[in-house]
């Protein structure tokens, strides 16, 4: 006899293993900074707060500054089946370069 399965707990997914981490994307008028919205992804990679990665989004790629790691997983329970997953991140220090008025990096 088969095991019948009911809801989305006990399905068993890859995203099990994942961590949770909050994310708020860099301004679009403001290059450097981060505002706005915190949103959740999943990730493998060993994420600090501060850490910049780039994230996928509706529109594409986006960067974003992690801002909460740790997440509890039923802090997300409305959202995860939306949620998507961070593989990259960017080296602080090169992103966080400022530039001079000639565009060369300093």
């Amino acid at each position: 006899m088969e095991k019948v399965i009911k809801g989305t707990d006990e399905i068993p997914t890859k995203f099990e293993e994942f961590k949770i981490v909050g994310v708020k994307y860099e301004d679009k008028f403001e290059k450097k900074t981060f505002t706005g919205r915190e949103y959740s992804y999943y990730t493998d990679l060993d994420l600090e707060i501060g850490d910049i990665v780039e994230v996928p989004t509706r529109y594409g790629k986006s960067i974003a500054m992690v801002t909460k790691i740790n997440i509890d997983k039923n802090e997300i329970e409305k959202i995860k089946e939306y949620m998507k997953v961070i593989d990259t991140k960017l080296d602080k220090n090169e992103f966080l370069k400022e530039e001079n008025s000639d565009g060369i990096k300093g």
